[in-house]
């Protein structure tokens, strides 16, 4: 079991660099393909927001300043792809296929950003998206969710700084729950790479400490040990509490449940993850729903 297509959804801004950079120390791991798409908005798409009685002049300056955004926006996208792939020395290619080397493409498309991702995630393994924060363009917020609740991919969510390492030491936050437990099962591939792993678990009863367990003896009969750490809640955000847990421990990955519900395709991550989204993190997070 392993990671053969990674997706890496590209804005053309600075926070493109830490998510190509993760993409591309995965992929070394796992001798992946990325994926790197890049959703070029359609500029007709401004005009239901001009109202009436808007001159046919005003409405071409528009669309063509629409048009060149997103030029400038593509042409900042590949230079960070060529940076990034040149800094870990990983090979851009025209045509994917089975190789024993990591390699990296861009992939063009035009449309809304957060279905041309969910689209994309499909016939993905795994869908890369930097950490964001509250204020942080709604269409990327929407496509991070969709992916990992619509399109049922994992999210591996990158921190600002690129880390030297990837799951050689793997934290894991479970509770027994589904999402949890869906969490576990897409980070397989990056236990069995790890060295060690480390299981968080925040202390509410005798239930959840079962869960745990159940855990531990699930990945023991992979040949995989793992050693508990209990986390007393000591108020404000569990989520905070647990990645900062994670990285006092030495954690390189931190795997959890993408929890949440959805109402009309808008879907809103609450509780602990949404405590994680919000903050920066000292570390990459695996998210699955």
């Amino acid at each position: 079991m392993t990671f053969r297509k990674i997706l890496s959804p590209l804005v053309g801004r600075d926070r493109d660099m830490p998510v190509l950079g993760l993409s591309l120390l995965v992929a070394k791991t796992f001798a992946s393909h990325v994926e790197a798409l890049f959703v070029r908005p359609d500029p007709s798409d401004v005009l239901p927001y001009m109202g009436e009685g808007v001159s046919g002049a005003v409405v071409e300056q528009v669309i063509e300043a629409a048009r060149k955004a997103a030029e400038e926006s593509l042409a900042a996208a590949m230079k960070s792809l060529e940076e990034a792939a040149r800094k870990l020395a990983v090979p851009l290619i025209e045509t994917p296929g089975a190789r024993q080397e990591a390699t990296a493409a861009l992939k063009v498309v035009q449309g809304h950003f957060p279905d041309a991702v969910e689209e994309a995630s499909r016939l993905s393994d795994l869908v890369v998206f930097g950490a964001m924060s509250e204020d942080e363009r709604f269409s990327l917020r929407e496509a991070l969710e969709t992916a990992m609740m619509s399109g049922g991919r994992p999210v591996l969510l990158a921190p600002k700084s690129v880390p030297q390492t990837v799951a050689t030491k793997t934290g894991i936050a479970y509770d027994g729950g589904a999402s949890a437990s869906h969490g576990v099962m897409a980070a397989l591939p990056f236990l069995g790479h790890a060295r060690t792993i480390e299981l968080f678990h925040v202390a509410s009863g005798k239930k959840s400490i079962q869960a745990v367990d159940d855990l531990r003896e699930y990945l023991a009969l992979r040949g995989l040990s793992a050693t508990i750490h209990v986390i007393e809640p000591a108020g404000g955000s569990i989520g905070a509490q647990i990645v900062s847990e994670a990285a006092k421990t030495g954690c390189d990955l931190l795997v959890m449940g993408g929890y949440g519900h959805s109402r009309l395709r808008e879907f809103v991550l609450g509780g602990v993850t949404r405590d994680v989204l919000g903050q920066a993190l000292p570390l990459p997070i695996l998210m699955a729903h």
